[in-house]
């Protein structure tokens, strides 16, 4: 960190649809929330002896981790229904299998609605059916696993997501949504 601070270095501030304003001053217009924080910084970087010059990384790193944390913040808005093959298969080898979609899924922000979580042990797959049905209608997105294809209660899934217009993404196209969604929050 340098001492010599460049008198003639201003580091400037533009509010919403306003005119620049030096950093720390009030503005009359309203001020978004990064604005005022980054008034805040500057300033508290200012009193600890940085340069403007020596602000910029700290700036840089500071935008990024918002960026992810906006990210996060709106993959919560997102409901992910998971939708897979559950009559008939290993109970441990498919709570593992929705576990561990769910969980990677979670991770990363989103809500994720596990029928293996949701429904009781031993319930019978009508039964099954009836209990999931409001949570995909409350969900927004429906993930298909790979075994979709092999079960009626998915084949039902999808027909109901279709038919409500809940966005269907199978198992291979997860990562290329994933990244789409990122993409989408950063500008």
């Amino acid at each position: 960190m340098s001492s010599n601070n460049n008198n003639n270095s201003h580091l400037l501030v533009k509010a919403k649809n306003g005119p620049r304003k030096e950093a720390g001053t009030s503005l009359k217009k309203e001020v978004s929330i990064e604005e005022t924080v980054a008034n805040k910084m500057i300033n508290i970087l200012l009193k600890a002896g940085y340069t403007y010059d020596e602000m910029i990384p700290i700036f840089r790193l500071a935008k990024l981790k918002y960026k992810v944390l906006l990210t996060r913040k709106k993959m919560k808005n997102i409901k992910v229904y998971l939708a897979g093959k559950v009559t008939g298969e290993d109970y441990q080898q498919c709570f593992d299998k929705f576990r561990a979609l769910d969980e990677t899924l979670s991770n990363l922000g989103f809500q994720t609605l596990n029928p293996m979580r949701i429904v009781p042990r031993g319930t019978g797959w009508e039964d099954a059916m009836e209990i999931l049905k409001p949570h995909l209608l409350n969900s927004n997105v429906a993930l298909f696993l790979p075994d979709w294809t092999d079960s009626k209660g998915s084949i039902q899934e999808r027909i109901i997501s279709k038919k409500h217009n809940i966005r269907i993404i199978d198992y291979e196209q997860l990562n290329q949504f994933i990244k789409a969604f990122s993409d989408d929050t950063e500008h």
